[in-house]
């Protein structure tokens, strides 16, 4: 069976698959080291902001709607031990208004009704203006609307509105039946439109009785201008809704929050009517899982998300917020694309230049196969250039030391032969001449002398030989069988 041939793979080539092999496998050891850490803590950091947006959102909702509590507070024990006579129409006016002042546009209304159905204070209209409101057996039952004057008494009548009862507006009757302060459910603004909510507060004499409520009214369209700044600059989403009946309270999405009917009715917003399906897939993963983090999948990007409830006397809401994955990642994708171009480019000019410098300390190798070849075939004064110091130079030393010694052998050699072929011609000369010599000796002897082989055929005889035998040439008896003739 013929040897297989063994295929040859150079020396050039075979440094250069290592050397690109092993950096290869270093550049792809090093980057998925590198950016799976990148990955884990970008996500680390996205979910850690989503928790702080969250936190944040909680904190500044949670106190924005406790600040009509607040004022009521501070501010019902004033009625309740009789600071404020509110029999008094400057007093009670001047009290109202400084309040109202005293805090940002989003309590348009603080005011008090009492058990007999009289509604004081003051308000914001529509223009933002603040405004002293009546309504008492005076005003027969009406809401009377006045100017506000420098020094805050009621300045001239600007709005005469109709029968108005405190008493049986949600606010009331809600401080009533808990018998203590509480949150009214949302109602759209008479006039503005948007929500708004009322914080109440019972008053009750000394013997128990209830005297009237006190009302600080707000309005929520400040919420969902914070919800949007809190996570515009993230690309994320917040929205906040009541937990007992899923209503629609705030969004950063500026999607409407209610629906005002025909018959001038609210009816408030569900998640479920929302057509943003990353809306409602994180209420529903929500719902599913209450938890303070948690993560899923939307239809563009994937969402880290965060959920914080906020109780206070009737307001049970639910905070929820998601912060887009693609906040740090996107960023990190890019920079592992450019990584990747960089890295292969370096890979590439690191291969070509290795070939270079390859092609260049490993010229002299080349220089001596083929000196080598020269030598195979039989051209002995052939020697490999020594250029550099290293391995291969001492190779190429030692590779002409032994060419040198090679070739000397050689020429001894050629000279031993000539020598032994000049004696070997004189001795065949010399043989000859013996030969010649012989034959004349023999020739001239009488007697007739003859050889044979070992089978008797004729190999030589002399002259006297070929005449006693009655030849006439030594040639008739030359090979033929002496003992047939004889």
């Amino acid at each position: 069976m013929a040897q297989r041939r063994k295929r040859t793979l150079s020396l050039r080539r075979s440094i250069l698959l290592i050397f690109v092999f092993s950096l290869i496998v270093s550049v792809c050891c090093s980057g998925i080291l590198v950016f799976r850490n990148w990955i884990s803590s970008a996500k680390k950091t996205t979910e850690q902001i989503a928790s702080d947006i969250n936190a944040n959102i909680y904190s500044q909702v949670r106190s924005y709607i406790q600040t009509p509590h607040h004022i009521n507070e501070i501010n019902h024990k004033v009625i309740k031990n009789g600071m404020l006579d509110l029999s008094d129409d400057k007093q009670r006016d001047r009290f109202f208004v400084e309040i109202l002042r005293a805090y940002s546009d989003e309590i348009y209304s603080f005011s008090y009704g009492t058990v007999n159905g009289e509604y004081y204070g003051a308000r914001r209209n529509e223009k933002g203006i603040i405004e002293i409101m009546r309504n008492n057996a005076s005003t027969n039952g009406n809401s009377w609307y006045y100017t506000v004057n420098e020094d805050l008494t009621a300045g001239e009548l600007a709005l005469q509105a109709g029968k108005f009862d405190p008493r049986t507006r949600a606010w009331y009757k809600i401080a009533v039946e808990t018998g203590g302060p509480a949150f009214s459910p949302l109602y759209k603004h008479f006039v503005i439109d948007g929500l708004a909510m009322s914080a109440a507060w019972p008053i009750y004499n000394d013997s128990g009785e209830l005297e009237g409520v006190l009302g600080s009214h707000m309005l929520l369209f400040d919420i969902g201008n914070y919800l949007n700044s809190a996570v515009d600059r993230y690309n994320g989403i917040a929205f906040i809704i009541e937990k007992e009946t899923g209503h629609l309270v705030a969004n950063s999405m500026g999607f409407a929050n209610f629906t005002v009917l025909e018959d001038g009715t609210l009816e408030a917003n569900v998640i479920e009517n929302i057509e943003n399906p990353d809306f409602r897939a994180a209420y529903e993963l929500y719902k599913s899982d209450p938890n303070h983090q948690q993560f899923f999948r939307g239809s563009n990007d994937n969402y880290f998300i965060n959920s914080r409830e906020i109780n206070l006397n009737g307001v049970d809401w639910i905070v929820v917020s998601a912060v887009p994955e693609s906040l740090l990642m996107s960023d990190i994708y890019t920079s592992m694309r450019w990584a990747t171009f960089i890295a292969a480019l370096s890979i590439l000019l690191s291969i070509l230049i290795c070939n270079l410098f390859i092609e260049k300390f490993l010229r002299p190798m080349v220089n001596l196969l083929q000196v080598s070849d020269e030598l195979a075939s039989g051209n002995l004064s052939k020697r490999v250039d020594v250029v550099r110091n290293d391995e291969i130079g001492i190779i190429s030393q030692r590779f002409n030391s032994v060419a040198d010694r090679m070739q000397a052998h050689i020429e001894n050699l050629e000279s031993i032969v000539q020598e032994r072929t000049k004696e070997l011609q004189k001795a065949n000369l010399s043989l000859e001449e013996s030969r010649e010599d012989l034959r004349l000796i023999l020739d001239s002897s009488a007697e007739g002398i003859y050889g044979t082989d070992l089978e008797g055929n004729c190999t030589f005889c002399n002259r006297s030989c070929v005449r006693l035998l009655g030849y006439n040439d030594q040639n008739e008896l030359l090979g033929k069988n002496m003992h047939e003739l004889i």
